[in-house]
C-alpha cells in the first residue's frame, strides 16, 4: 500500500512540474505556479473576468504574489475591487499600530507603525557618578584631548549630535568676577584615550575623522563645540556637530575636552573646574539622523 502512495506522489510531482501550473478550486488555472480561486467562480475555459478574480490568489513564475487578481508585477501585488469598497486592502496588527500612524521602515527595511515626521533620538551616556575634576594649570598652558567620561553609540549614517555640558568651579576655586574665565572646546573622538598635550595626538585621541569638518583628524570648520566658562558660577558649553558613521555597524564616539586655556591676563593659577557629572540635569548628548 505504501508503494502505491509513493507512485501516486511520484506521478503527481511529474504532472505538476511539467505543467508548471497548479489550480486549486479551478479547472482553468492561469499562467503561474499556483492559482487559487477561493469561490470557484472563474470561467471554465476562458480567462476570468476582473470581477471574478477579486477572491483569487496567484503566485507567478517570478515568485510574485497577486491577491485579488492574477497578474502580479510586484512581490506582493494587491488589488481591491469593486472600486470604492470601504474595506482596506491591508491590515497589520503588531502592537505598534495606532490612530493616524503610517507605515514606516528602519534602515533594514523592517516595517512598523509610527507618526509622520517622528524622529528617532539616540542619547549619550555619562559614565561617572561624581564630578570629573580638570587638573589645575598655569595661565600660560593648554591641555588637550581629555576624555570627558561620556560617549554616544551611533549606527551607520549622518547624525547631528547636540551637546549641553555643565562646567562648575571646583570647591575653593570660585572667583569674584565673571571676567575670571576659561575657554573650552569639546568634540568627539574615536577612542577614550587621553592625549599627549598636543591638540591632535598620534594615538587618535583627538578629533574623530567621522566629524564633518574634520580633515584627517584635524579640527577644521564645524568640528568643535566652544564656549567661555567662568569661575564665578556654573556655565553651559552648548552646541552641535555632524558625525557621519560610514561603517556598517554601530560605532562609539567619545566626548573629549579637546582644548582649554586660561587667559594670560588673569591670575588663575591653581583654579580648577569640574564637569561630566550625570547628576547635573543640564548634561545631555542627543543625536538625530539626517537624510
Amino acid at each position: 500500500m505504501n508503494s502505491i502512495y509513493k507512485w501516486i506522489f511520484f506521478f503527481l510531482c511529474i504532472t505538476i512540474n511539467s505543467s508548471a501550473q497548479v489550480g486549486l478550486n479551478t479547472s482553468n488555472p492561469q499562467s503561474g505556479v499556483l492559482h487559487i480561486d477561493a469561490k470557484g467562480n472563474n470561467n471554465a475555459t476562458e480567462a476570468p473576468a476582473s470581477d471574478q478574480t477579486i477572491d483569487d490568489v496567484m503566485i507567478s513564475p517570478a515568485g510574485n504574489i497577486a491577491i485579488g487578481h492574477t497578474t502580479p508585477s510586484y512581490k506582493l501585488d494587491i488589488w481591491v475591487r469593486p472600486s470604492g469598497t470601504s474595506k482596506p486592502a491591508f491590515r497589520l496588527e503588531d502592537g505598534t499600530e495606532g490612530n493616524t500612524k503610517i507605515l514606516l521602515s528602519d534602515a533594514s527595511g523592517n516595517a512598523y507603525w509610527g507618526y509622520p515626521g517622528e524622529i528617532p533620538l539616540i542619547r549619550g551616556v555619562y559614565t561617572r557618578t561624581i564630578n570629573y575634576t580638570i587638573p589645575s594649570i598655569s595661565p600660560s598652558l593648554i591641555y588637550a584631548n581629555m576624555y570627558a567620561y561620556a560617549y554616544i553609540k551611533l549606527p551607520k549614517g549622518r547624525w547631528v549630535v547636540m551637546v549641553d555640558q555643565r562646567v562648575d568651579p571646583a570647591s575653593g576655586s570660585y572667583g569674584t568676577s565673571y571676567q575670571e574665565r576659561s575657554f573650552f572646546r569639546l568634540t568627539f573622538s574615536d577612542n577614550s584615550l587621553s592625549g599627549d598635550g598636543t591638540l591632535y595626538p598620534a594615538n587618535g585621541a583627538g578629533v574623530s575623522k567621522d566629524i564633518e569638518g574634520s580633515l584627517n583628524g584635524t579640527a577644521t570648520t564645524g568640528s568643535l563645540i566652544s564656549s567661555n566658562v567662568n569661575f564665578r558660577t556654573a556655565s553651559i558649553v552648548s552646541g552641535f556637530i555632524i558625525i557621519n558613521n560610514r561603517t556598517n555597524g554601530i560605532k562609539t564616539y567619545y566626548l573629549k575636552l579637546v582644548n582649554a586655556a586660561y587667559p594670560n591676563n588673569l591670575n588663575l593659577a591653581g583654579r580648577v573646574l569640574t564637569t561630566a557629572n550625570p547628576a547635573h540635569a543640564e548634561n545631555r548628548i542627543i543625536a538625530m539622523p539626517l537624510q
